[in-house]
């Protein structure tokens, strides 16, 4: 059994990224009572820049480096990919013909590479995309962050990093012998310039492990487990401007969607004038000693954990079915006001059944992170945007408008959106006017005589043909006589 690594000083590797256009620090402005709230026209976005892949001596140095990072500056947990390397696994001498393998090549500390965008991009040496296709979690220890998000419903709520981790060894025991640094959320911990009083407590925590092994599997192993042992929940998203419907997000008390190497973690603290009448007085990164934590030792999930876990999800989602349906039917009444209750349930009822099948109504607007606004009947002649990235269709205010990409596909486009880690596929909604009541019944009668009509075995047909009836068939899809 190999040794256990120290976390404080086992050396591993991430990347910084630096925004030369966009912002990747949080901005606090003052309200109308001198209170900060966030700006609402400074998004958190990298437009250009670069990433470069550094290498510290564990936790330590990890600690001594978020000292260092400025506001224009995030973290990804993962390396870049500089490229790839092509090897030969097949060669004919004597046509002369070779096979090549192409596998990624990664950069080594120090390597600085160019930050565009997957529209922009075209391959050039030194420059790759903030996407998977060039960023990777590195071979051997890996950061991970734990982020606390606790369900707003509970009253328990853990004060502390040391209570998280009593909390996850009780799910694994593992975590109570691992190694971890924990700093303060980015817009807390704002003291009022004449009082000293917090206006924002120190809260909101992030604590750093270090790891090796399957994160992926860790991840589905953390979801179940947490879910189990009463820390899962659902929330409902923001409601969409549009329709009135509100996602369901499936929620635990560690946030289960920063586990991708690609991801921004914004490190650095708020942006705040010197003009307003709060600052910030956060505390340094703290550490505690400890183990690398081995993630292949983790135990299998069982198919009765994952059953539980599953009927657990289904009930919290049927919780939030009253209030998701109260905030359609109030985007409706507030548009129509007069329209009579069982249309305005139907209505309810198939919006929020097109949202589930993620189909969208002609009229939907969405928004590319170009700046370019489109219907969603509009996207069929729209193949100048093949490829581009666009915000989530139902939540286009969510993190920085860029989670989904259009396919155009010739014209029968669909929308992959890969917001809150889940991913989910958006395309026009069908516009076909539904069969009212009635005409279903109808149709429904007219199948059955037809299917009795035009059925050999009934009313003789064979013994009729035989003596040369005519007998009434279906050909085509049209009715006629032979």
């Amino acid at each position: 059994m190999s040794t256990a690594l120290d976390a404080l000083t086992a050396p591993f590797s991430f990347g910084v990224a630096t925004a030369t256009r966009g912002n990747v620090t949080k901005r606090l402005v003052p309200d109308a009572h001198g209170r900060p709230v966030k700006d609402p026209t400074h998004s958190l976005s990298i437009t250009a820049g670069y990433i470069e892949h550094v290498r510290v001596v564990g936790l330590t140095g990890f600690r001594d480096l978020l000292q260092e990072i400025t506001h224009q500056q995030a973290l990804v947990h993962g390396i870049p990919r500089g490229g790839r390397q092509l090897t030969p696994i097949w060669q004919n001498t004597t046509a002369q013909l070779t096979w090549w393998n192409a596998t990624p090549q990664w950069s080594t500390p120090g390597d600085i590479f160019t930050l565009t965008t997957v529209e922009r991009y075209i391959g050039a040496p030194g420059t790759i995309t903030r996407t998977l296709d060039h960023i990777a979690y590195p071979p051997g220890v890996r950061l991970l962050m734990l982020d606390y998000d606790p369900d707003p419903a509970s009253p328990a709520l853990i004060t502390s990093a040391h209570e998280l981790m009593t909390r996850l060894a009780g799910l694994w025991p593992a975590f109570a012998a691992t190694g971890w640094l924990v700093t303060i959320s980015t817009s807390s911990a704002i003291r009022d310039k004449r009082t000293g009083a917090w206006l924002r407590p120190p809260d909101g925590m992030h604590v750093y492990v270090l790891v090796t092994g399957d994160i992926a599997r860790f991840r589905e192993w953390l979801t179940v487990q947490l879910w189990l042992a009463g820390y899962g929940f659902c929330k409902l998203a923001t409601p969409n401007s549009q329709t009135g419907v509100a996602a369901v997000l499936e929620r635990a008390m560690v946030d289960l969607m920063v586990f991708s190497p690609e991801r921004l973690d914004f490190v650095a603290g708020a942006l705040i004038a010197k003009s307003a009448p709060f600052y910030q007085d956060r505390p340094a990164p703290a550490l505690h000693p400890g183990i690398v934590l081995n993630l292949d030792t983790l135990p299998d999930l069982s198919s009765e954990e994952r059953t539980a876990y599953a009927r657990l999800v289904a009930a919290a989602h049927a919780r939030l079915v009253p209030a998701r349906r109260a905030s359609v039917r109030a985007h409706i009444t507030r548009a129509t006001s007069t329209m009579p209750e069982a249309e305005l349930e139907h209505e309810v009822t198939t919006r929020l059944a097109r949202a589930e099948r993620g189909a969208l109504e002609p009229g939907h607007v969405l928004y590319f992170s170009n700046g370019t606004r489109l219907t969603a009947g509009e996207l069929a002649q729209a193949s100048a945007l093949d490829g581009r990235r666009l915000a989530d269709p139902h939540e286009p205010t969510y993190r920085h408008g860029d989670d989904a990409v259009f396919h155009w596909r010739d014209g029968d486009w669909c929308i992959v959106s890969w917001a809150h880690g889940s991913k989910r596929v958006y395309r026009l909604a069908s516009t076909t006017p539904a069969l009212t009541l009635y005409q279903r019944r109808c149709a429904a009668r007219i199948a059955h005589f037809k299917r009795r009509l035009y059925a050999d075995p009934y009313f003789g047909a064979p013994e009729r043909r035989g003596k040369g009836i005519p007998v009434a068939t279906l050909v085509d899809k049209e009715m006629s006589h032979v």
